[in-house]
């Protein structure tokens, strides 16, 4: 197995520590990129413990106020997702590959 969607990476922050500016997902107990939240946008104090993960939202999303390119793209949302119906796509073969062009 080339990926082990099981692992359990940390149980603290502490835990993140070897991997630089990270901290623990607390659910998924994977090590994710802090975001450090920025003085200007008035979010977060840089004095506090756990200001570099104060704009991290549950899901591991940039909650604050966006205002660098790594920050809007990982800028959290009330989107949701639903997933594509294959079926719909009448112009495969049974195994993915498209039928030939008539």
């Amino acid at each position: 197995m080339l990926l082990n969607s099981d692992a359990t990476q940390c149980q603290s922050n502490a835990d993140c520590a070897r991997f630089g500016q990270t901290s623990c997902d607390m659910e998924k107990h994977v090590c994710r990129a802090a975001v450090s939240p920025r003085v200007d946008s008035g979010q977060a104090d840089l004095s506090a413990p756990d200001a570099a993960v104060s704009c991290q939202g549950s899901t591991g999303c940039f909650q604050c106020s966006p205002g660098t390119d790594p920050e809007f793209l990982s800028a959290c949302t009330d989107s949701t997702c639903i997933p594509f119906d294959n079926g719909r796509l009448t112009n495969l073969n049974s195994d993915g590959t498209l039928k030939p062009i008539p």
